[in-house]
C-alpha cells in the first residue's frame, strides 16, 4: 500500500469486502494514520461495490481464457490491466489511462487479451 500511495497519492476512501487482508489491524491502522476512510461492505452483498463487480465480470473470463490454472494468473493480470487501462470507454470517449494520466498509453497490445475484453 505504501508503494501505491507514493505513485498515485492517498485515496480518500477504500471500499472493501471483509477479507482478512482488509480487516487486519495493520491495514486498519494504515488507513487511520493516512486519513483514509475505510468502508467494509456487508457480507454477501456484491451489489454494494458494483464497480468492482462489473470489472470482475470482465477480468475473470479473460483470466480463464488465458490460463489453465490459477497459478499462472499473475503474469496475465498485468496484461489484462494494461489492456483495460488502454481500452476506449464509450461512455466517456476516453481510455481510463487518459482520464487518470492525461494521455493515451502507447503499448504493444496483446491481441488475445484485447479481443477477449472487446467481446464483453
Amino acid at each position: 500500500m505504501y508503494q501505491l500511495t507514493k505513485i498515485f497519492g492517498r485515496p480518500r476512501r477504500i471500499i472493501t469486502d471483509r477479507g482478512t487482508a482488509f480487516t487486519s489491524q495493520a491495514f486498519v491502522q494504515f488507513c487511520a494514520e493516512h486519513n483514509i476512510k475505510l468502508v467494509h461492505v456487508a457480507v454477501q452483498t456484491p451489489r454494494a461495490n458494483g464497480q468492482v463487480e462489473r470489472l470482475n465480470k470482465v477480468i475473470m473470463p479473460a483470466l480463464l481464457k488465458e490460463n489453465e490454472t490459477h497459478e499462472e494468473w499473475t503474469g496475465s493480470l498485468i496484461k489484462i490491466q494494461l489492456s483495460l487501462n488502454s481500452t476506449l470507454q464509450r461512455s466517456i470517449g476516453k481510455t481510463p489511462a487518459e482520464v487518470f494520466f492525461g494521455y493515451k498509453l502507447d503499448l504493444l497490445q496483446d491481441a488475445s487479451v484485447e479481443n477477449q475484453l472487446q467481446e464483453d
